[in-house]
C-alpha cells in the first residue's frame, strides 16, 4: 500500500518500466505529503496523470489549495499531460452521503465545473507566465 508521493516514486523506480508512472491526486497529497508543490517537483517526469481536487474534494476554488503554487510546480517539471477534476458534492449534509457520491447530481453542476476549470486553467497560465 502506497500513501506518499515518495513511496510511489520508489515503486516506479524499482519497477523501472517506461509504462509505469504516477497519478497524483491533490486531495490525497494534501493528507500525506508535507508540501504538494515539493512532492510534484520530486516526482518530476514520473507523473503521467494529475487530479486537481480541493482539500475537501469539492470544486476547485472552494477549499484551501494553493493552486498557483501547485500549477507552478507542474510547469517546473514540464508536465503537460491531463489534469482532471473529480469534485464531490459537499452541499448535502445527510448522514452517509460519502457512499452516495457516485449518484447523479440533483442539480446541473456545469457552472461549478466551468468555474473550477477556469481557476485551474488560470493557475496554469499564470505558472507559464511567472517563469
Amino acid at each position: 500500500m502506497l500513501n506518499t508521493t515518495q513511496q510511489g516514486i520508489a515503486l516506479v523506480d524499482a519497477v523501472g518500466d517506461a509504462g509505469l508512472g504516477l497519478m497524483l491526486d491533490t486531495f490525497h497529497m494534501n493528507m500525506e505529503d508535507q508540501s504538494i508543490a515539493d512532492a510534484i517537483r520530486l516526482a518530476g517526469k514520473r507523473i503521467v496523470h494529475f487530479q486537481a481536487n480541493e482539500n475537501h474534494r469539492g470544486f476547485p476554488g472552494t477549499g484551501n489549495m494553493d493552486w498557483p503554487a501547485i500549477m507552478r510546480a507542474l510547469h517546473q517539471v514540464g508536465y503537460f499531460g491531463p489534469v482532471s477534476l473529480e469534485p464531490f458534492r459537499r452541499d448535502d449534509q445527510r448522514l452517509a452521503l460519502p457512499i452516495a457520491h457516485w449518484r447523479a447530481p440533483a442539480e446541473d453542476e456545469t457552472p461549478k465545473l466551468k468555474a473550477g476549470h477556469a481557476l485551474i486553467r488560470a493557475a496554469l497560465d499564470f505558472a507559464e507566465y511567472a517563469q
